[in-house]
């Protein structure tokens, strides 16, 4: 290369500071003031997150004609999504809390008196898928500490609060609520139906958080509107 040349190029590289480690002393460069950007912008983004975590926005699922809200936090539950099974929990730790609905076209009780026990093979399903285990369709495993009736967009429905054993050992707090429903989606009537909330912790968060998920349809399902 012509020495000329060289020379040339090192004092250009020298004045720019390119391939240097350090800017010279008392300049503000651009590199300072993309990091100090970035620092700024690294500190306001934990603030924007925690306010979309913290709106609770609730989302909907139309249940054939029945819009079920789902407790904001929530995501579907994975194994009981390949399931075909519709059931949302608001963690992975021990004291996460599931929330679930369901109907049962093949049974046929009478009462909400007789729902409950009628349907157990149907909540099963979300057990087994949960925690790997059930209670076989056994009631007898199925503790009913409070009952009180409600109303459902127009639906009698039976609220029942108590506990679960599975076969496995496995002990759960749960709400229930059980109805004879109608779907516009389907046509399906006086269809034998059912929300719960349930979690295998005896914290008083979960149990807070169980409580909630349970009473929200009460308030927030809807009907799907007519086209």
């Amino acid at each position: 290369m012509n020495k000329k040349v060289f020379a040339f190029c090192m004092a250009a590289l020298l004045l720019t500071g390119c391939g240097s480690t350090a800017p010279a002393a008392g300049n503000s460069t651009v590199a300072d003031q993309a990091s100090q950007a970035a620092e700024t912008k690294s500190e306001k983004t934990p603030e924007k997150e925690e306010k979309a975590d913290s709106s609770g926005e609730l989302e909907y699922y139309d249940w054939d004609g029945i819009v079920m809200p789902i407790p904001a936090g929530m995501e579907e539950h994975v194994r009981s999504r390949m399931a075909n099974l519709r059931c949302w929990c608001d963690g992975k730790d021990e004291e996460a809390v599931y929330y679930a609905f369901s109907s049962d076209f093949y049974i046929a009780p009478e009462t909400l008196d007789e729902l409950p026990e009628k349907i157990i093979k149907t909540c099963d399903n979300y057990f087994y898928y949960v925690f790997d285990s059930d209670t076989l369709g056994d009631y007898s495993k199925v503790t009913s500490d409070e009952t009180s009736d409600e109303d459902f967009i127009g639906f009698p429905a039976r609220r029942i609060k108590g506990t679960v054993t599975l076969n496995n050992g496995t002990k759960l707090n749960y709400i229930a609520h059980y109805a004879f429903l109608d779907f516009s989606g389907s046509g399906d009537k006086n269809t034998p139906s059912f929300w719960m909330s349930f979690t295998s912790s005896d914290s008083k968060d979960a149990l807070d958080r169980m409580e909630k998920a349970a009473a929200l349809p009460l308030t927030q399902a809807k009907l799907r509107e007519k086209e």
